[in-house]
């Protein structure tokens, strides 16, 4: 059973990187493709089959989608220069949404994936508790 489960695992990683383009994003279309020849030609554990490629698709495209938040008004230059500075330490390029958090009092905070950048002035403020 554990053998069958790190199979699957493999074989969602395969499937993961034939729906990634060059630049490192997730393509639709291939996606669509994947799924459409899953459902043509099912492997024997389908569902989980599935379920382990959703999850690999979720975190590379959490890989390449960062929030920014901010308290206050921040340019688009200054988000562009965040998102320049991501793409430059990851190797790959990164897509940004931003946010307005009037708890940062003052700052931003950035999240890519499981990491997170804050310079923020709550986050100061809590360090000195």
């Amino acid at each position: 059973m554990k053998h069958e489960d790190q199979a699957i695992k493999r074989y969602a990683k395969q499937l993961t990187k034939l729906s990634i383009e060059e630049d490192g994003f997730v393509s639709l279309e291939r996606v669509r493709a994947v799924l459409h020849v899953l459902k043509n030609k099912p492997p024997r554990a389908y569902r989980k089959t599935l379920l382990h490629y959703r999850d690999c698709i979720e975190a590379e495209l959490k890989k390449t989608q960062a929030l920014i938040e901010h308290a206050g008004n921040i340019s688009e230059s200054t988000c562009q220069k965040i998102r320049d500075s991501l793409s430059k330490n990851i190797g790959r390029t990164v897509q940004s949404q931003n946010k307005e958090n009037p708890a940062l009092i003052a700052g931003v905070r950035v999240s890519l994936a499981d990491n997170v950048w804050e310079l923020s002035v709550i986050n100061r403020l809590q360090n000195l508790a």
